[in-house]
């Protein structure tokens, strides 16, 4: 309602120490994984509209020790307190095999999440879990096909699925 106030007053520096700790609560206990992804859309989408950049940066590199300082508010407010909570859901209890809730929800979050933040989903906790399953991955026993749990990653994931392609052909060829 007030988008263009808080840009003409620059405003919006005011807010990390207001609603972080509100988002902190609401957040505190979602799960992305079990929950509709849509619970937070609409919340996301106003503190979007009020604080993030207008030139979005294509990717970032949270690694780098300059990253928090190159956020926009609204980026800062999904670093601190929307990312760690996909994070721990993914790292800790989801299994790639079940691809659905994480792939779902970055489709429906694609328009509120960065190109930086969905890439540091994608590449940095989707990515390792399937590496890590497909270690775990015996053809000869498992009776879900690696292929059903890969494939909808492929658009996501791009090239970056190719460092996947010779441990299962290793593993097929053991197989056969």
């Amino acid at each position: 309602e007030h988008a263009r106030e808080c840009k003409l007053y620059g405003l919006s520096g005011m807010v990390p120490p207001l609603v972080h700790p509100l988002m902190d609560r609401l957040f505190e206990s979602w799960d992305p994984l079990a929950e509709d992804p849509r619970k937070y859309l609409g919340i996301l989408e106003t503190w979007m509209s009020l604080l993030h950049n207008e030139t979005p940066v294509k990717y970032l590199d949270p690694a780098n020790p300059a990253f928090e300082h190159c956020l926009s508010q609204y980026e800062k407010i999904l670093w601190k307190v929307v990312i760690p909570r996909i994070r721990e859901c993914v790292m800790v209890r989801w299994r790639p095999q079940k691809y659905e809730p994480v792939l779902d929800m970055l489709e429906i979050w694609d328009h509120v999440l960065p190109a930086w933040a969905s890439s540091y989903v994608t590449a940095d906790l989707v990515l390792p879990k399937i590496i890590g399953a497909l270690e775990k991955w015996e053809p000869q026993k498992d009776t879900f096909p690696v292929h059903l749990w890969l494939h909808p990653w492929a658009s996501r994931l791009g090239p970056k699925m190719d460092a996947l392609y010779p441990s299962i052909r290793y593993k097929l060829s053991l197989a056969l």
